[in-house]
């Protein structure tokens, strides 16, 4: 079964009514927690940078480089998916204070952040990373599926079509004391068509990285309940360890080309793919 691109009009991808409210590529709060509040550009040099096709500074933690636009209802970007922020920002908050644990130990532990909630706590951090990859499949045209739908909406909880995976990047944690103010790391990979055609294919495969730890996720219609891989049944998370620093290039001088080959050119993805799809 293939995804093939279509224009949508501005619909809610989850429940249809009109997309009157934009979605943040990036917590708002990881944002203000990594640069303040304000306008940015009073930080010189020191100002956050977009790293895109053209890279680009960031005005304020509003800026609109850093949304999805009308992708989503207002009712469900915030009455449905408030429990699925909640359970983000507990995330993201222990990943930055507990990342040298979490690179000796190389496991997560969901109830180290989420207590004795953790089994529906994993459920809606799931879903926030659900609700964020299916704005950006949304927003290039690409129809996510009913079931996954009904599994954001409770309606089901067998989730099908989607497969993720957490992993560490060492490199990237060692990036954090990078320079004199150091260096904070929000990354959105693009979306990588798998085979086909630039207008149809199979497989969609992304990743998003905060703090080091990124979360791969693969969209493929032929996914099906039941695979032995259920990360959100498992209270401990194993992370796969992704680039070694001895690897980096000796011309990656630049904290922008650090940080391109790491994210996007260190690693054989299909590798990745098949290992996510097939585990």
């Amino acid at each position: 079964m293939y995804h093939s691109r279509k224009r949508y009009l501005e619909k809610c991808w989850i429940c249809g009514n009109t997309a009157d409210s934009d979605e943040h590529k990036f917590k708002r709060s990881d944002i203000v927690k990594a640069y303040g509040k304000g306008q940015y550009v009073e930080k010189g040099e020191f100002q956050p940078m977009l790293i895109n096709i053209r890279n680009s500074y960031i005005s304020g933690s509003n800026d609109k480089k850093i949304t999805i636009r009308n992708v989503l209802c207002q009712k469900c970007n915030n009455h449905l998916s408030q429990p699925f922020d909640t359970s983000y920002e507990k995330f993201s908050n222990y990943i930055s204070n507990h990342i040298d644990l979490i690179q000796e130990s190389n496991k997560i532990d969901f109830q180290d952040i989420y207590g004795g909630e953790w089994p529906d706590q994993i459920i809606n951090l799931y879903k926030y990373f659900i609700k964020i990859f299916g704005c950006r499949l949304s927003k290039e045209g690409i129809k996510i599926s009913k079931n996954v739908i009904e599994f954001l909406t409770s309606k089901n909880d067998k989730l099908k079509h989607m497969k993720f995976r957490f992993a560490i990047k060492p490199d990237i944690v060692n990036l954090q004391n990078f320079g004199e103010r150091g260096y904070h790391h929000l990354y959105f990979g693009g979306l990588e068509w798998v085979g086909v055609s630039e207008k149809e294919t199979e497989t969609i495969f992304s990743w998003f990285t905060n703090y080091g730890i990124s979360i791969y996720w693969v969209y493929n219609l032929s996914i099906e309940s039941g695979n032995k891989y259920q990360p959100f049944l498992f209270q401990k998370e194993e992370l796969v360890e992704v680039q070694q620093s001895e690897h980096l290039p000796k011309e990656k001088t630049t904290i922008n080309g650090l940080v391109d080959f790491i994210e996007g050119e260190s690693y054989n993805k299909i590798d990745l793919i098949n290992s996510i799809l097939f585990d």
